[in-house]
């Protein structure tokens, strides 16, 4: 990477054995330039997956990754995922509660 001009590489002022490495400004325009691709496809994703039950995918991939970081990293996820799912279930059944509540107080009185 230091030959394609992506990084710089220099000895320390303070401690000759010790190499500080840094990102050169074209180095640093292609990590920016990574990021955001990564981000429009991770949202692409996300678009593509939009409401489909992705429980046991998840658990499938957890269980693959058994004894690595990534299965701690999945679990909380898929753990996230459930709760802001059931989160969101609650307050679609709120709002529809009250909206049941608005239309019936609203509603003629046959007297």
């Amino acid at each position: 990477m230091v030959a394609s001009g992506l990084l710089r590489r220099e000895t320390s002022s303070d401690d000759r054995r010790r190499v500080e490495i840094s990102c050169t400004a074209r180095g640093s325009e292609l990590a920016r330039a990574a990021r955001e691709r990564k981000e429009v496809f991770r949202s692409w994703v996300r678009d593509q997956l939009c409401g489909q039950d992705l429980t046991a995918t998840a658990a499938l991939l957890e269980s693959c990754l058994r004894d690595t970081q990534m299965a701690e990293t999945v679990r909380v996820r898929r753990e996230r995922a459930l709760a802001e799912r059931d989160a969101g279930s609650l307050v679609r059944t709120a709002a529809v509660r009250d909206l049941r509540a608005r239309r019936s107080a609203s509603a003629p009185q046959d007297a």
